[in-house]
Parts: C-alpha cells; structure tokens; sequence
C-alpha cells in the first residue's frame, strides 16, 4: 500500500487464544492492550478483517467481542481476506505450516509470537521462508523490547553510563521455552552481547514439565574486555505464583527488574559517605512502566513497516533465531545431564 501515512491496513489474526485475543476480552481493564487483537483494534490505523483459529467457536468468540472481520477455521478464507499485517499467535509446533500456506501472500508483516519455532530444524526452514519472500517484514513479539519503560532504560544505556556487565541472578517459571526466552532476550538487550555457553542445572516439576520444563541454568557471557559475565537463571512453580526478575551487576551499577517487569531500578556507584573507603550503591532511576504500551508500540511500528519505510524493528527475526541457539544449546545440556555446551551462532543467517 506504499507510503500513504493515511492508509487503512488490513489485520488478520491467526490464533485467537490468550495472546492473541483471549485476554482482552476477559479483561476489565481496557485501558492497555493484552492481546494483538487488543493492539490493533485500538489503531487507528489498521482493521482487523480476519480471526483463524483450529477451533471454529473460538474464531467465532473472538469475531463477536471485537464485532469485525471475518471468523474462520480456513486458511483459504483468510487468504481471499487479503491482509498487509498477519499475527502468528498460534502455539510454536503449529507456526511453519501457517507461515507455508502464507507464501500465497508477497507482501506481508508478519508478526510472529515467541519462540520462533518447536525446535532448531523449524527455525531454520523459518529463516529460509523469509529469505525467499523478500517482500515480507518481521517482527518477533519479545514484549519488552517494545514497553515504554525498556526503551527509557535503552537511552539511558546507550552511552554505558553503568560500565561493563560483570554478573547477573534471575528467576522465572512457566517454561524454558515460554518464560525463559523472554529472559534469555532480555539479558542480551540490556548487556549487548549474546551468551557464549549454557550448563542446565535442574528443572522444576510444574504442569508444563512434559512440553516445556522450566530448567535452572548457568549462562555465561563475555564482556568487552573478555571477562566472563556469569548468569545463574533460576526457576519456581508458576502455579504458585508467577515470577520474572532479575538483578543484573555492572562495572559501576546495578539494574534491578522486579514485579514480572513492571519495575526498573537502576542504581549507580557512588563514594560510600560513612565509611570513606567504600563505594556503594544510590538510587538514580526508578520506572513503574517496564511493561506499558508494549502491543500498541509493537503495533505502531508494524504499520510504519506496512506503509514502507525502512526501518530496524525493535525485535527483529535474526534476534529471535539467536534465542532459538540458546535454547537448542540448553536442551543439548539437558540431554547430555548438565554438560556445560558452547553455543555456535555461525549459522544464524
């Protein structure tokens, strides 16, 4: 639809279960976006015409509480939609088969849920659909890279004001897979770089144990100056709570995220007034909106990619392929009980 800033783009949804749809309808505050649905329903800028899921009465659900488009269980019904913006909301081991029957379509955003696939293999043919469909555009939804308070910590960041990341505890629950990429990402935005190796440690026995354990790790990465920066990731029962933080240590400050995200707290090195020959820790930034706005952000900028400009998305697919080496490396260390594995990240492309 070229570069018309006025444009209406055409949404369709593929997956209308809690982050595609569910949640918004379910909630009795409005006034953020839960879901794609939520997201692109609120733009002002963008029509949602089409609502696919497996299951006819949860299409059929999710078309009445946002009362348009089409609902359907038919790809070819999609299709004949016609949509710029398409949001893969569906479970992982279902995303390749829908991103195939998409290649009918030339020119595509694609939004696609985290992780990017069930396993490596399914990565990998992912990344090569998106070489071939060069008029296609990806974001991948780690929601933090698109929340108001992450991109204020972001500036703040750009110039290292913290020095260089030394070490980091974190903890999460509901799944490697699920929970624990979310993390994986979050430590390679804030620190810059990528982890170098993985040891699984443990795992905690939860109601996703057999699709997606949640495995205590030790990540290690290197800073700029080759010093290894030590990562435990730590897990618990999200059926007793849920639970995402971290406290990350730096050269000359620390940044603590807390209340599963919600929360930033940065503090920098500064002379320790009662005893003169420390330094300790002052408080200079503290966010309460780590996890605002992410979908209307993420949104916005889709429709900035269906318009046509050129642009470098916040979460981009190859970020999204790196956290797929992760994991694969951390299930290698499953498999071989706990063998500390150096990830290869030669093939990322």
């Amino acid at each position: 639809m070229g570069n018309n800033s006025k444009a209406t783009f055409r949404v369709a949804i593929i997956g209308c279960g809690k982050i595609g749809s569910y949640w918004d309808e379910v909630s009795s505050d409005r006034a953020q976006a839960k879901t794609h649905a939520g997201a692109f329903s609120k733009n002002p800028q963008t029509e949602v015409v089409c609502f696919l899921d497996i299951s006819a009465d949860r299409a059929r659900q999710a078309q009445s509480f946002w009362k348009t488009g089409i609902a359907t269980s038919s790809m070819e019904e999609l299709l004949a939609t016609k949509p710029d913006i398409v949001c893969l909301c569906t479970p992982e081991s279902e995303r390749l088969v829908y991103l195939k029957a998409l290649r009918a379509l030339p020119n595509l955003v694609i939004i696609s849920e985290k992780p990017l696939s069930v396993n490596f293999a399914e990565a990998k043919e992912i990344l090569q659909i998106a070489k071939e469909q060069k008029g296609w555009k990806w974001i991948v939804n780690f929601i933090r890279r698109y929340s108001d308070g992450f991109q204020e910590l972001n500036e703040f960041l750009r110039n290292d004001p913290l020095g260089e990341p030394v070490g980091a505890n974190a903890w999460y629950g509901k799944g490697m897979r699920n929970s624990g990429s979310h993390m994986f990402d979050l430590l390679s935005m804030i620190f810059k770089i990528e982890p170098v190796s993985v040891q699984a440690l443990s795992h905690v026995t939860d109601d996703l144990t057999d699709r997606d354990p949640s495995h205590e790790l030790r990540l290690e990465y290197k800073n700029k100056t080759g010093n290894v920066v030590p990562v435990h990731l730590s897990v618990c029962d999200h059926r007793n709570f849920m639970f995402f933080e971290t406290t990350m240590i730096f050269s000359k400050g620390r940044i603590r995220i807390s209340d599963l995200g919600h929360s930033i707290e940065v503090d920098q090195v500064v002379e320790d007034t009662r005893y003169p020959q420390y330094q300790t820790l002052n408080r200079i930034h503290h966010w309460n909106n780590g996890l605002k706005s992410f979908f209307e952000n993420m949104g916005n900028e889709a429709v900035r990619l269906a318009q046509g400009e050129k642009l470098d998305v916040k979460s981009s697919l190859s970020q999204a392929f790196s956290q797929m080496h992760i994991l694969e490396a951390a299930n290698e260390s499953v498999k071989l009980h706990g063998q500390k594995i150096t990830i290869n990240y030669n093939d990322r492309s």
